[in-house]
Order: structure tokens, then sequence, then C-alpha cells
């Protein structure tokens, strides 16, 4: 392990596409990095969160095709653990405002209640379940240490 500021390395290319001098995107989840980062002699830092410790030097030694591996089956975990929630939450939202028939419904009606999900967090609640259920899954297959193949 390592810590932020050792300028001998260049940028991670992390989970989420970005490339982290600093850090900013856990390599392992995609959650925001802690601080800590895994690397060798060789390859650049790779900054994780405080929960990716364990899995950080399995992570870090995988083939970009492995991760991506991973990655899709994570958006499917993470598709199948929020779903039921997120189609109560914008189901509610709709309901609330008066809309039964979504046939009916206008582009005007829709905006509106995008507009109310925003301002009362229920899209960013959405999010951040989507995002919570894509690092589990990250974590729990890399725990596995099952080849994704």
């Amino acid at each position: 392990m390592t810590r932020p500021g050792n300028s001998n390395h260049q940028p991670y290319q992390t989970v989420t596409g970005r490339r982290d001098r600093d850090p900013v995107t856990c390599g392992c989840c995609g959650r925001e990095a802690s601080g800590l980062g895994y690397a060798d002699d060789r390859r650049p830092i790779m900054w994780i969160c405080t929960q990716c410790p364990p899995i950080a030097q399995e992570v870090y030694r995988m083939s970009p095709k492995a991760l991506s591996i991973f990655e899709n089956n994570a958006c499917l975990d993470a598709a199948k653990a929020v779903a039921m929630e997120q189609a109560e939450t914008i189901l509610s939202a709709l309901f609330d405002a008066g809309i039964t028939d979504l046939s009916a419904m206008t582009r005007e009606q829709f905006e509106a209640v995008v507009a109310t999900m925003t301002s009362n967090g229920s899209l960013s609640a959405i999010a951040q379940s989507t995002l919570l259920a894509f690092a589990e899954s990250m974590r729990r297959q890399a725990e596995d240490g099952k080849a994704p193949f």
C-alpha cells in the first residue's frame, strides 16, 4: 500500500475510466478513494477506498478483459438489487403527480415529475443505491477469487 503524493507514479486508469493522479475514485469499486493506494514498481498507483484494501492486489493484477467482465457482472447485480426500489420510487412520484395512465402522460408532466424527484432527492437516492450495489458486487466478486469467465 502507498499514500498519495508519490510523484514517481503516473495516473491509474480507474474502474470508471478516469486517470487519477490524486485519490479521487477507488480503482476497485468506483466509490470515492480514501487516500490509500496500491502499486508495484512497474505500474501506476491504483487509489482505493477504505473498504477495498483486502481486494486491491487482486484487482490491480487483473487483466482489462477480466475487470470488464467483473464490471458487467456488477452492473447486472446492481440492477437486480435496486430494480424494485427504483420502480417503486418512480411509480410513487408519478402517482403523487396524479399520473395513472402512462400513455396519456405529456412531456410537461414527465418533466415536472423529474424536477420534483430531482429537488426532493429521489433521483440522487436511486443513483446512490445503484452505485453502492455496484461497489458491493465488485468487492464480492474479487473476494470470491473466481475467474470471471
